[in-house]
């Protein structure tokens, strides 16, 4: 009867038994089951984080570089847009904020690489990024060229040195789009091990029977959340090829990219329109297909030779090119050309990206550059060529009237015609020393004068100066005081006639606007910069001054202190803008100090050039009023020679007939070239030739040159004096190598012409002439 009842707790005790057994087994599967979950939670979770930032890490570093890209159309366009725009200040300073900006995006992607990213992954991505850095500091380079030959006005210049930063620029965007696809690359390894591992997962969810769904929930969620990080990706990497593309299709010169074997595999809008080709029409065509004949043919056979041998005859270069359009028109370009090679599954390609540039209008903007300077040159020579035929024409008549003012002066007696004489060969000086002063300035403008740099002594060349210009101070009342302070060199390298011309004019103007008083020329020996000593020279007058106004324009051409001064004092007012220009060509300059009514201190400084320490002296103070030394009367030289005078103008050979013959001389005349020509050989035939010609050089019939050129072509030895009017440097050069052996200037000197035929004439007597022989050759 009791056994019911404790089979009944027993039962009951084992079904607890049994439920909490169960209970603790099912607790104790939770607790496992949980842990199993917890753990594969856990390592879903790590694994998913970890793909999650990288794949953050490598869309980040993409975006960066889709960032350089842009930043590097930016360094590269204010170098383009200068062009357009013309501000160089605006551009340059583009310049510098995009180049700041892309050098900062590069160094946070080198950083985030060196830091972050494996080194054996890093290391690559690297050096192209170094190499991406190198061309954009090639470009602003180059831009800042093109700015500085802009400021230069150097145009064409200007556009070669924009094509070579197109085509650093051009690199740049290759790498930067190597880079990019390695990071994908990299980026796609990365995923498919994420993925296999998660595989791995999968198959131990087979294990965990509770944790099915969880884990099916969980995957499901990480598969959702990887796919939008994968989708934000592509989308990332579509921008970029969309940003590459745009760049591509904006940019200004056509951008071709072809195979190894020519084929072209990208032909952008610029080149569309350069070469009137659609893109479809050239795709998969040989680039030949853009050359003229022979280039064409030669083409094909060039890049074999360089797949082959590895050298180059554009590739890596920039040069000029003939390219040819649809309609068959040929036209010149700037070709770039640069080579990517790459690495795929499919193994190692070679690509070669040529930036061309159509230079059509810059190669007429050449031509008509030229053609200005061609004209400018014309310009210049018709005005030497002018300045010279009317110093000609000026100076053949002031032979006549100097020359016979001065016979004149020798055969009157009354006071008032002899003062009326010296009024004559006052003013007529006046004029020479007026055409002198318009030609040096011309001479000067056009960068024509030559300086010479000679030995002289700067003591001797005080000293003449002081001789020539103490008879004018006399004139009016003044004295001409020299003075020397401290040590000066005996001598120095430098042009003396120049320099001898400089302080004539600054002592003269000093004794033009001097009435009362005195005139100091005061020397000394500048040595503050030892490696480039100077001689300073002052010109200190009594005069009458100038306002802190009429000094700062004193130095202008054709400008005196005003125009009541021009009409006291006379003068055109191109002394002293030509003395200081002078002073420049000899290595110094021209200073002016002045107060109204206390008179004018001029400075001037030459550079010494080499001398010895040795030479240099103490010079005292030369006394005052010093009489200059007196000079041989050569006006008087009695000649005894044969003088053929060759001379077309009646009035110039009566008056150098009349000098020579008053001298001594028995003269011959001859009206043109031929007839003196004619009249030499036949006195040499006859044994008895002249001793001197004075050869004219401007005459009808046979000039002057070509008469001396026959003469010394056909053997004739004598000395022959050229005598022209002329006044270019370039004139004495002419008449000597057309065979002259000397050169007088008119008007005439007397005495240096007496002088001049007298030493030839005895040279020639004593037999120690030695002639000027004209090739015969070169005289045809």
């Amino acid at each position: 009867m009791r056994a019911g009842p404790l089979s009944t707790e027993n039962q009951d005790m084992c079904s607890r038994f049994r439920w909490h057994h169960l209970y603790f087994v099912l607790a104790a599967f939770d607790l496992i089951t949980i842990a199993g979950t917890l753990y594969l939670t856990h390592t879903i979770l790590t694994i998913y984080r970890g793909s999650v930032d990288t794949n953050l890490q490598w869309a980040e570093r993409v975006g960066r570089l889709t960032e350089m890209s842009e930043l590097a159309t930016a360094v590269n366009s204010p170098g383009n847009d200068v062009f357009e725009s013309g501000n160089i200040a605006a551009e340059s300073a583009r310049l510098d904020d995009s180049l700041v900006a892309f050098r900062q995006t590069a160094e946070v992607l080198r950083r985030d690489l060196s830091e972050r990213a494996p080194p054996a992954i890093a290391g690559p991505l690297l050096l192209q990024i170094e190499q991406i850095t190198r061309n954009m500091d090639s470009v602003e380079k180059e831009a800042r060229r093109v700015f500085r030959l802009l400021e230069d006005r150097q145009r064409n210049l200007a556009g070669m040195r924009m094509a070579a930063m197109e085509h650093f620029f051009a690199q740049a965007l290759v790498h930067i789009a190597a880079v990019s696809r390695d990071m994908q690359a990299i980026q796609s390894r990365q995923l498919r091990a994420d993925m296999a591992h998660a595989g791995y997962l999968r198959q131990f969810e087979l294990f965990v029977g509770g944790m099915v769904c969880v884990l099916v929930a969980v995957v499901t969620w990480y598969g959702h959340t990887l796919g939008r990080k994968m989708a934000s990706v592509e989308q990332a990497r579509d921008a970029e090829r969309s940003q590459l593309a745009a760049i591509l299709k904006t940019a200004a010169d056509g951008m071709i990219t072809i195979d190894e074997w020519a084929s072209i595999i990208s032909f952008n809008q610029a080149a569309e329109r350069m070469f009137g080709y659609e893109a479809s029409e050239v795709l998969g065509k040989n680039v030949n297909l853009l050359m003229p004949s022979p280039y064409r043919e030669e083409h094909n056979g060039y890049i074999a030779a360089y797949m082959r041998t590895g050298l180059a005859r554009v590739i890596g270069l920039s040069r000029e090119v003939v390219a040819r359009r649809k309609d068959g028109f040929a036209f010149p370009a700037h070709l770039s050309v640069s080579e990517v090679r790459s690495t795929r599954e499919a193994g190692q390609s070679r690509v070669f990206t040529g930036i061309v540039r159509d230079i059509s209008d810059i190669k007429q903007k050449e031509s008509d550059l030229q053609v200005a300077l061609e004209k400018a040159e014309s310009a210049t020579k018709s005005k030497g060529e002018f300045l010279a035929n009317m110093s000609h024409e000026i100076r053949t008549p002031m032979t006549a009237i100097l020359g016979y003012a001065e016979v004149l002066a020798e055969n009157l007696a009354l006071p008032e015609n002899i003062e009326a004489v010296k009024t004559i060969r006052r003013n007529g000086e006046h004029l020479l020393a007026l055409i002198n002063d318009i030609l040096d300035l011309s001479k000067i403008e056009a960068n024509k004068l030559e300086v010479e740099c000679i030995r002289c002594s700067p003591l001797q060349i005080v000293a003449d100066v002081a001789s020539l210009m103490r008879f004018r101070a006399r004139e009016k009342n003044l004295t001409l005081e020299l003075e020397s302070q401290g040590i000066m060199p005996r001598w120095i390298q430098t042009d003396p006639t120049r320099l001898r011309q400089v302080l004539i004019n600054l002592i003269g103007n000093a004794i033009k606007f001097t009435e009362i008083g005195h005139i100091r020329l005061v020397s000394r020996l500048d040595m503050d910069d030892p490696k480039q000593p100077r001689i300073q020279f002052e010109v200190i007058d009594t005069g009458i001054g100038m306002t802190p106004e009429q000094v700062a324009k004193v130095f202008q051409p054709f400008t005196q202190a005003d125009t009541s001064t021009t009409r006291r004092f006379g003068g055109t007012g191109l002394g002293l803008s030509i003395s200081k220009r002078l002073a420049a060509m000899l290595g110094g300059d021209i200073t002016v100090e002045s107060q109204p009514g206390k008179g004018s201190t001029f400075r001037l400084t030459v550079a010494t050039g080499n001398f010895d320490l040795a030479d240099l002296t103490n010079v005292s103070d030369s006394p005052n009023g010093q009489e200059p030394p007196k000079k041989t009367d050569v006006k008087n030289t009695p000649l005894d020679c044969r003088v053929l005078l060759a001379e077309d103008g009646p009035d110039n050979q009566r008056l150098i007939s009349f000098i020579l013959k008053k001298a001594g001389a028995e003269v011959t005349v001859a009206e043109n070239g031929q007839v003196a020509l004619d009249a030499a050989l036949a006195a040499q035939d006859e044994d008895h030739p002249f001793d001197v010609i004075l050869m004219d050089m401007q005459m009808p019939v046979l000039d002057g040159y070509a008469a001396t050129r026959e003469l010394r072509a056909k053997g004739y030895v004598g000395p022959i004096i050229a005598l022209t009017a002329h006044a270019m440097s370039s004139d004495r050069g002419k008449c000597l190598d057309a065979g002259c052996d000397d050169y007088a200037q008119k008007p005439i000197d007397r005495a240096k012409l007496l002088s001049l035929v007298n030493a030839y004439a005895t040279s020639k007597a004593t037999g120690s002439f030695t002639p000027t022989l004209q090739n015969p050759v070169s005289a045809v």
